[in-house]
């Protein structure tokens, strides 16, 4: 008997010894190769930003904040209940309870430019970080348009070869694939999520360790325009064209063009493939605070223009943001948002990560969890029932939201220093806010011609190690820029909050458990 006791003993503790071995070496293979980050990640969650490296999206001086209605920011009775559909009848439910037995982790309501409600939920307060997944996606339009207006990109309408040249190389039909065709997801390209879970494009897109290879590398499925397909190889390669027009990371373009104008209150960071690519997660992986989310609905919501500075052009927010089957094949998809029938357009991401708009009553609704609780069309239904309760601003005047330093509006220009004020213009009920009428068939192109064949790579050679990067430093133009490991990032960027440390497993849509439709 004590022999076999002693026999027992002593695979357990060989046991003990292989698992202690494999499991670091597991880790550190996860940031190199595929097929870890497949067993041991699996499921995408929300604790990814932990996971992936991440490169850094500085914030400004000092932070805009919305000011806070009357009445505070919890006990505004528009938001009590909620009425859903259960067993085929319609019931009337606390809204608190529907947010806690959802996986909520954030919602925020803001009206007329001022905070509403600010709720957090599980453990979350202002200060955690939230993970964005496909909301993400939202932001790369923006800065899509945004490097139109500076003359970096040509148009909606150039093909993607005239960036990405090497492509006609593997396949002369990507020559009539054009950015909208990426924006508007009917480029095209083959996307199979059926199979084996690490075989599916869902995974490949979301765990490969070289994302730029992995996009380069897309197959053509179909002629380009003909269908809608959710297809994550479009950002991907609208992530290389961002990189190469401008000669800087997206993360860095982002900072200079989005999260500074809009006086994000605390660094957010992007996720990225590997340390060594240091190629950002264009699909999703945009992380920050929901507060910082929901200014950026606010910026769509007034057309782009933010305190007098037109930060993405007005017209790229008009064509992203309406339904029109003119030059794409889905209504209810533009470029990179969900457009609703009312006017109404959100950002969408895996877990039930939302940015809801509604123009005509100056609203803004943001939902953030660690799971999805209820299909998108359930959540659709609660933001247009809290849409509903709320009035249109009487009058044409401006809204006027406090700034909390001067140094902001200098550095930016938002507004006068000594007024300390973000100006925030409104136009005239009941039309959209910052839609001016534009020619049903005349794309948005910036306004200065575009030099054909103008390719300016991004240098990603990286440097030698230096003791003041925290891992190593990827170097674009006229800027160092450190590449956080998950330890890293996790103090730098998740110190205020956090995630758990949760993993499941990553499969197919087709056979993964949880709602149907996608974000």
């Amino acid at each position: 008997m004590w022999r076999r006791r002693r026999r027992v003993v002593i695979l357990a503790g060989v046991a003990l010894v292989m698992l202690a071995v494999a499991v670091p070496l597991g880790r550190a293979a996860t940031d190199r190769y595929y097929l870890p980050r497949v067993l041991l990640w699996m499921d995408a969650d929300v604790g990814d930003h932990e996971r992936f490296p991440s490169r850094a999206v500085g914030a400004g001086p000092s932070p805009f904040e919305y000011p806070v209605a009357d009445g505070g920011t919890s006990s505004d009775a528009r938001l009590q209940t909620v009425t859903l559909e259960r067993d085929g009848q319609r019931e009337e439910r606390p809204l608190d309870d529907v947010l806690t037995s959802t996986g909520t982790t954030a919602f925020l309501v803001i009206h007329a430019d001022h905070l509403v409600s600010e709720r957090y939920f599980d453990g979350y307060d202002r200060e955690s970080t939230q993970t964005s997944f496909s909301v993400a996606k939202s932001f790369v339009s923006a800065l899509v348009g945004i490097a139109i207006e500076a003359g970096h990109i040509g148009g909606v309408d150039d093909p993607i070869t005239t960036y990405l040249p090497e492509l006609l190389d593997r396949d002369p039909r990507f020559g009539r694939i054009t950015i909208r065709h990426l924006l508007t997801m009917s480029s095209g390209i083959r996307y199979d999520e059926s199979g084996l879970p690490w075989d599916a494009d869902d995974t490949k897109t979301y765990y490969m360790p070289d994302l730029r290879a992995l996009a380069l590398a897309c197959e053509i499925e179909s002629e380009p325009g003909q269908r809608f397909e959710y297809n994550n190889y479009n950002p991907l390669l609208l992530g290389l064209i961002l990189e190469r027009a401008t000669g800087m990371s997206v993360s860095a373009y982002l900072a200079e063009k989005v999260w500074q104008p809009l006086g994000m209150g605390a660094d957010g960071s992007w996720s990225l493939d590997s340390t060594a690519s240091g190629f950002e997660k264009m699909e999703s992986g945009i992380n920050g605070r929901a507060i910082d989310f929901a200014k950026f609905g606010s910026l769509y919501l007034h057309g782009g223009e933010w305190g007098g500075r037109q930060v993405v052009p007005q017209a790229w927010v008009e064509e992203s943001t309406r339904a029109d089957v003119s030059t794409d094949p889905a209504r209810g998809y533009q470029y990179f948002w969900w457009v609703g029938e009312a006017g109404h357009y959100s950002a969408r991401g895996n877990h039930g990560q939302y940015i809801f708009v509604a123009p005509e009553k100056d609203l803004v609704i943001v939902r953030f969890g660690t799971r999805y609780g209820h299909a998108s069309r359930v959540w659709m239904d609660v933001f247009e029932q809290v849409t509903a309760r709320f009035e249109a601003p009487s009058g044409d005047g401006l809204v006027r939201a406090e700034f909390s330093s001067d140094a902001r509006g200098e550095a930016t220009g938002l507004a006068p220093a000594p007024a300390r004020q973000a100006v925030l213009p409104r136009l005239p009920s009941p039309s959209r806010r910052g839609h001016a009428a534009r020619p049903e068939s005349r794309p948005y192109r910036r306004r200065t011609p575009c030099v054909q064949g103008e390719v300016r790579p991004l240098a990603m050679t990286p440097p030698p190690r230096r003791p003041s990067c925290p891992s190593f430093c990827i170097r674009v133009p006229g800027r160092v820029e450190p590449v956080l490991h998950p330890p890293d990032a996790r103090r730098a960027h998740s110190a205020r909050g956090g995630w758990p440390g949760k993993s499941a497993v990553r499969w197919p849509r087709s056979t993964r458990p949880g709602p149907a439709a996608r974000s």
